[in-house]
């Protein structure tokens, strides 16, 4: 009597396990796609597990923003949002250091800085939403060696 209790449950055991690969196989077989995924944050790694892109809300919590990262988790590629909904396209060095950024602001000036590897001396060029023009460059201090006009 034992026996055949023990038996019984050992059938009932295979059969569910059964029922659950099968349900597995059929699931992996037929994937459903979501209509909405909802997170605040989002990293895409490579293989060895190092975070190569992330989709997530800025620093101040409100902007969204995009970093692509090389193989030394440095941010190459930052899109963002500012908080007046400006964009801001920067490019990073290996360092992580911004040495090219773009943006549009909110009246509608386009704005390009290229800055050295301290993120001070550099060039800028400006057009602004009334559609002047300004070029300046700096010295490695920051301070404005030339402007036109």
């Amino acid at each position: 009597m034992v026996k055949a209790k023990w038996l019984m449950v050992a059938i009932v055991a295979c059969v569910a396990l059964a029922a659950v690969m099968v349900g597995c196989a059929a699931r992996q077989a037929n994937p459903t796609t979501l209509q909405v995924v909802r997170a605040q944050r989002f990293e895409l790694v490579d293989a060895q597990g190092r975070v190569r892109i992330d989709l997530g809300m800025g620093v101040d919590g409100s902007t969204p923003c995009v970093r692509l990262l090389d193989g030394q988790d440095q941010p190459r590629i930052r899109l963002s949002l500012r908080p007046d909904g400006g964009p801001i396209l920067g490019l990073g060095d290996e360092k992580g250091q911004p040495r090219a950024v773009l943006r549009v602001t909110a009246d509608g000036s386009s704005i390009l800085g290229l800055f050295d590897d301290k993120g001070k001396g550099g060039a800028g060029l400006a057009v602004l939403s009334d559609g002047r023009a300004s070029l300046g460059l700096s010295d490695d201090k920051g301070k404005v060696i030339w402007r036109a006009p």
